[in-house]
């Protein structure tokens, strides 16, 4: 059955994805101003950078691909659960109504 936990668990997972995500364009915006200093220019200071915030945005995208594949798995639990939540609110309708069938 589901419970407040998988859902706070849900949600924490989609802000956990939007702040990745924007950590990533932040970090694409700097790769974008220091390549050419890097790569043009061969300034070791851009190039030591640049190594850097490549390593850094490689690590951000694996998390945020880690986290996307969770938040796939815990939405389709979650929605199994509330399924189930349903079914067992049906099958409650049910007895009460063959209950009081007996009773007529």
């Amino acid at each position: 059955m589901m419970n407040q936990n998988t859902t706070d668990f849900v949600a924490g997972l989609r802000n956990q994805i939007a702040a990745l995500k924007g950590h990533e364009i932040e970090l694409e915006a700097e790769r974008d101003e220091i390549s050419c200093s890097a790569l043009v220019d061969r300034k070791p200071e851009a190039a030591k950078r640049l190594k850097a915030v490549n390593e850094e945005l490689a690590n951000v995208q694996a998390q945020i691909a880690s986290s996307t594949a969770a938040l796939r798995e815990a939405s389709k639990r979650e929605v199994a659960a509330q399924e189930e939540t349903r079914a067992e609110r049906r099958r409650e309708d049910a007895r009460k109504a063959a209950d009081i069938l007996v009773e007529v």
